[in-house]
C-alpha cells in the first residue's frame, strides 16, 4: 500500500509557535475548532474552550476591532491586529491574523508578542524605503533579483537567500543568491518540478510563509473536521499551516532547519520564489517579516515594470519588421514571391533560422530547413495539432519521432494555416539550441519510496542534492507570445491580399466572360456568314472554268487558279481562327489522360505526312496528365506537324519525352529541321506570324498560337530553345495526374 498524503491545504496540523482558534459566523462567534497548544499559550485547554464564546477570551473593544477587520478582508495581505486575551484573570498579548478560508470559514492566527529591538518608526520606514529605491535603481531582472536577495539577506541574517525562477515546465531555477562564505554555490541550479508542484498554487494565493523550526512536531486542530463542514480544515490562507512530513524530510535531507518563502508575481502571475535558508531554527520579528513583505512586493512591481519594457522592446522590433515585411509583399502580386524575395525580414520576424511555404505539397523554401521529406511527412502532425490556425512547439520530438534526423535546423517550429481547406501553410523553424543544465540533484530520481514499519510506502524527497548535470537536446528556444501575433498579423494580411486579387481576379473573370461572348459570336460568324460567301465565290470561279475554260487563254487560267487557291486559304484561315478562339470557351473538363494513347493517335493521323517525309519519331514513356484530351491531341498534332514541315535536307527524326518538374511535366519535342534564329522564339507564339512566305511553307500563322493557348489554359508555359539549322526543341509544362494512372490504350 502506498501513502498518497492529502492535498497540503487540508493539513489538519499547525506550527507550534503560534495557537489557531476557528470562529463560528454567529453574532457572539463562538469558538469551532482551536489548536491542542492553547494550554501552553493560554493555560486552558483546548476541550475547555471549545463551544465558548469569543468573549471568553477577548473583551467588547477587541472583539468589535476583529469584526472591522473580518468585514473588508483580503485573504493575501490578512490584517493583523494586537490583541490581550484575558483568561482565569490573566492577560497576554499576541500579534494576531484574521483572514475566510475558501469555504468561508473565519481563521484568526495568534503569535505570542515577542520583544523586538528598539527600532524607531522613522528609522524603520527610511531603511526599507533605502532597500527599495536600490530595487527601482536596478537596470534589468538578473539584476533586480540580486539586489532584492542581497537586501533580504542583509535585512535578515538568514544563512542563504535564493531568487527562483519557474520556467514553462514548472522546474525552478536558481537566478541570484547571497549566502555565507562557507555554504556550497546553488546559482545556476535547477530544481525539478516536483519540488513545489504540490504548493505551487498556494504560492500563488500568499505573499509569504515561514517555518521557524522545521523539525518540531505539529500541533493538530482539535476537533480534526471542522464542525460546520464535516471535513478538514481548509488551511489555504493560513501561515502557521503545519508542515507536512514529505516537505520535513526535504529540508532536512538539505541540512537546513528553518525557512522564509516569498512569492514572486510578475503581471499578477506566479514567476517565481524567494526562498530564505537557515541552518538553525531562526524566528523573524513581526517588523522583518512585514519589511521582507514590502521588498517582495516591490520587486514584484518592478519585475512586471522590467518584463512589460523588454517585452515592449521586442514587440516593437518585431512589428516593425512585420510593417517592413508586409510594404515589400503590397508591392508585388505574388505575396509568396514577395516573402522569400524579402527573406531576412521574413525570417527575422520570429528570429526563425529557416521557412518553409507550404502549398498542398509545393514548398517554397527560405533559409534552413529540414527537406522537402521531412516537410511532407510533418505536416499531417502540425494540422492534427493545430488550434486557432496557429501552432507552436519548440520540442519536435514530441510530436515527430523522426525530428532527430534534422533537428540542426528545426527543432522547433511556428506554423500558421493560410487556409487549412487548400493545405496551405507557412512554417517557421528554429535550430537545436544544446545546453547543459546542472540540475540539484538527479531529476529522475526525485521521490524514493521507503517502506515503514506497518507496512505502508511512503513516497521521501530524493535524499541528494549533489549537483547532477544534464545535456539537453532536440530543442530549441521558444516561441514567444509576440512572434505568434505577429505570424497571425501576417496571416490576416495574407488573407486581405488574396481576397483582394479574387476580387481582382472576379473583374476580370466577369470582363473575359464578356470578351468570350463576343469571340463567341465572331466565332458564328466567321463559320457562317463569312464561309457562305466564300463558298459562293469559289463554286462561281470553278463554274466559270467549267462553261467557258475553251474560250479562256492562259493567262485567264492562271488568274482563275489563284482565286480558287486564295479563297481556300481564306477558308483554312477562317477554320484555325474558329479553332483559336474555342479553346478557352468549348473545351472539355479536364481528367486524367494517357499522352501514350494520344500520341498513337496522333501518330494515325499524320501517317501520310510521315512517310513522305521519312520521319523518325522516338518516343519516351511518357505520363498520365490532367488535360483536356481533344486539345492535348491537337497540341501535339500542331508541334509535329510543325517539325514534318520545316524539315532540312538531313533525315528527319523527333523525339518526345518528359520530365517532373514539381507539380508539373514538362515536355519536349525535339527536331533536327530547319530551326530558327533565338530573337524569333517569343514572336512565332503570336498570332498570325510567320517566319516564312507561303510560297515558301504553306500555312495560316495561327497554329502555335493555339498550342500556346491551349497550354495556357491548363496552367502551364510553352518555349522554343533554337538555333538557324540547328533544328528546335519545343518545350511545354502540363499538370501532373492526381488521381489513379490512366492504363494505355
Amino acid at each position: 500500500m502506498i501513502d498518497i498524503e492529502a492535498p497540503i491545504q487540508y493539513y489538519d496540523s499547525i506550527q507550534p509557535h503560534g495557537m489557531v482558534v476557528v470562529l463560528s459566523d454567529h453574532s457572539d462567534r463562538h469558538i469551532l475548532q482551536l489548536s491542542r497548544n492553547s494550554e501552553a499559550f493560554l493555560g486552558v485547554s483546548a476541550e475547555d474552550l471549545l463551544g465558548q464564546p469569543l468573549a471568553h477570551i477577548l473583551d467588547a473593544k477587541q472583539r468589535q476591532a476583529l469584526d472591522a477587520a473580518a468585514s473588508e478582508l483580503d485573504p493575501t495581505i490578512p490584517p493583523r491586529l494586537s490583541l490581550t486575551l484575558t483568561v482565569n484573570n490573566q492577560a497576554k498579548s499576541f500579534q494576531g491574523r484574521v483572514h475566510r478560508n475558501p469555504d468561508g470559514i473565519l481563521i484568526l492566527e495568534l503569535e505570542p508578542e515577542r520583544q523586538e529591538t528598539d527600532v524607531s518608526l522613522t528609522a524603520f520606514y527610511q531603511m526599507v524605503r533605502s532597500h527599495v529605491r536600490h530595487l527601482q535603481t536596478t537596470d534589468n531582472i538578473q539584476h533586480l533579483c540580486q539586489t532584492g536577495v542581497e537586501s533580504i539577506y542583509e535585512f535578515t541574517g538568514f544563512d542563504r537567500v535564493m531568487a527562483y525562477e519557474f520556467n514553462p515546465q514548472g522546474h525552478g531555477i536558481v537566478v541570484a543568491e547571497a549566502k555565507r562564505e562557507h555554504l556550497p554555490a546553488y546559482l545556476g541550479l535547477h530544481y525539478p518540478d516536483v519540488d513545489t508542484r504540490p504548493c505551487r498554487h498556494l504560492f500563488s494565493r500568499n505573499y509569504s510563509r515561514l517555518i521557524p523550526d522545521a523539525h518540531v512536531e505539529n500541533v493538530p486542530l482539535v476537533p480534526r473536521e471542522n464542525p460546520q463542514t464535516g471535513a478538514p480544515l481548509d488551511l489555504t490562507h493560513c501561515e502557521l499551516r503545519g508542515v507536512v512530513s514529505c516537505h520535513q524530510t526535504y529540508l532536512q535531507n538539505m541540512g537546513v532547519r528553518s525557512t522564509l518563502v516569498m512569492s514572486l508575481f510578475r503581471q499578477q502571475q506566479l514567476w517565481g520564489l524567494i526562498s530564505c535558508h537557515h541552518l538553525t531554527p531562526k524566528y523573524l520579528w513581526e517588523s522583518q517579516r512585514e519589511a521582507c513583505t514590502l521588498l517582495v512586493q516591490a520587486m514584484s512591481l518592478e519585475l512586471s515594470v522590467k518584463s512589460q519594457t523588454t517585452e515592449y522592446a521586442d514587440r516593437v522590433a518585431c512589428q516593425r519588421k512585420l510593417s517592413h515585411l508586409l510594404e515589400s509583399m503590397s508591392e508585388t502580386q505574388d505575396w509568396v514571391k514577395g516573402a522569400l524575395d524579402h527573406e531576412d525580414t521574413f525570417l527575422g520576424m520570429v528570429a526563425a533560422s529557416g521557412a518553409v511555404i507550404y502549398r498542398d505539397g509545393v514548398c517554397d523554401f527560405a533559409g534552413k530547413t529540414p527537406s522537402q521529406l521531412h516537410i511532407l511527412r510533418l505536416i499531417p502532425k502540425i494540422e492534427a495539432e493545430m488550434a486557432d490556425q496557429v501552432f507552436a512547439c519548440d520540442r519536435l520530438e514530441e510530436i515527430d519521432e523522426t525530428a532527430s534526423c534534422y533537428s540542426p535546423v528545426g527543432s522547433g517550429v511556428l506554423a500558421i494555416a493560410i487556409s487549412p481547406a487548400l493545405r496551405h501553410y507557412i512554417l517557421w523553424f528554429r535550430p537545436e539550441y544544446r545546453q547543459t543544465v546542472r540540475w540539484a540533484g538527479d531529476p529522475n530520481h526525485v521521490m524514493e519510496r521507503n517502506l515503514d514499519g506497518d507496512g505502508m510506502v511512503r513516497l521521501s524527497p530524493r535524499g541528494s542534492f549533489a549537483e547532477w548535470s544534464e545535456q539537453v537536446k532536440g530543442q530549441s528556444l521558444p516561441w514567444q507570445d509576440w512572434e505568434t501575433e505577429a505570424a497571425l498579423a501576417l496571416r490576416d494580411a495574407i488573407l486581405k491580399v488574396v481576397i483582394r486579387q479574387a476580387d481582382a481576379l472576379a473583374k476580370l473573370t466577369q470582363e473575359l466572360e464578356r470578351s468570350n461572348a463576343e469571340l463567341e459570336k465572331f466565332a458564328y460568324v466567321a463559320s457562317h456568314d463569312l464561309q457562305e460567301p466564300l463558298n459562293l465565290v469559289s463554286s462561281y470561279v470553278q463554274l466559270l472554268e467549267m462553261r467557258y475554260g475553251d474560250r479562256l487563254d492562259q493567262d485567264a487560267h492562271e488568274f482563275i487558279g489563284f482565286a480558287v487557291e486564295g479563297v481556300t486559304h481564306m477558308q483554312r484561315l477562317i477554320d484555325d481562327l474558329l479553332a483559336y478562339s474555342r479553346v478557352g470557351s468549348r473545351g472539355e473538363p479536364f481528367r486524367p489522360v494517357s499522352v501514350n494513347a494520344v500520341l498513337e493517335r496522333v501518330r494515325t493521323n499524320l501517317q501520310g505526312r510521315i512517310e513522305e517525309s521519312h520521319a523518325m519519331i522516338e518516343l519516351d514513356d511518357l505520363p498520365d496528365v490532367m488535360a483536356d484530351e481533344i486539345q492535348l491531341m491537337q497540341l501535339f498534332q500542331n508541334l509535329i506537324g510543325n517539325a514534318l514541315k520545316f524539315h532540312s535536307e538531313s533525315p528527319l527524326r523527333i523525339r518526345i519525352q518528359a520530365k517532373r518538374d514539381h507539380e508539373m511535366w514538362r515536355f519536349c519535342v525535339e527536331d533536327n529541321g530547319i530551326g530558327l534564329a533565338p530573337q524569333f522564339a517569343d514572336r512565332i507564339f503570336s498570332i498570325f506570324q510567320r517566319l516564312h512566305t507561303r510560297d515558301e511553307y504553306p500555312g495560316t500563322g495561327i497554329g502555335l498560337a493555339i498550342c500556346k493557348r491551349i497550354v495556357e489554359r491548363h496552367g502551364g508555359r510553352i518555349w522554343v530553345e533554337s538555333s538557324l539549322g540547328c533544328g528546335a526543341c519545343f518545350y511545354f509544362t502540363f499538370p501532373v495526374c492526381r488521381l489513379e494512372p490512366v492504363e494505355d490504350v
